[in-house]
């Protein structure tokens, strides 16, 4: 019940500024505010690569205060593999349910969290499903993959459980 008072009170706030006219044209106020932080949907996909645990990737969920929200796909490296196997490189992404990826990232394992360049509006894709997936590659081609929960937005239902395959 905070939150949403939280979120009424930030819409109303942002649409005090646009009638006021305090806010400029260059940041104007619109429907796409965010209420509240990222929240983790579903199970996360385990990936192993060269016999060895690498991490997970898993969906990440931020909702609008106006309703829907947008997504983002996290991978974790595992900290024995980041030293075991420095350099290698994960392709992070969001994937809708026709195979469709969408702000995709690559970052080796220097960086301990990846996440996808940027966080996708729940509406790009129709149906609202969507998972997260991360892709190993060594320099010629993908060697090991793993996804997230593919998760429905419409009705809250898992569309398909978490998979990896190396």
């Amino acid at each position: 019940m905070r939150k949403l008072k939280r979120c009424a009170a930030a819409t109303a706030a942002a649409l005090a500024l646009a009638t006021t006219g305090v806010v400029s044209s260059a940041g104007t106020a619109n429907a796409a505010t965010t209420c509240g932080g990222w929240t983790d949907i579903g199970s996360p996909g385990n990936l192993r690569a060269y016999g060895a645990y690498a991490g997970q990737v898993e969906q990440q969920f931020q909702p609008f205060c106006g309703g829907g929200g947008q997504v983002q796909a996290h991978f974790q490296w595992d900290e024995n593999f980041r030293n075991t196997y420095s350099g290698t490189k994960i392709y992070v992404s969001m994937e809708d349910s026709t195979g469709q990826t969408y702000a995709t990232l690559g970052a080796d394992t220097g960086t301990k969290n990846v996440y996808t360049i940027w966080p996708t509006d729940i509406h790009t894709a129709n149906p609202d499903i969507w998972g997260a997936y991360a892709s190993l590659q060594n320099r010629v081609y993908q060697i090991c993959w793993a996804a997230g929960t593919m998760h429905n937005y419409a009705n809250g239902s898992t569309w398909f459980g978490a998979s990896g395959n190396c």
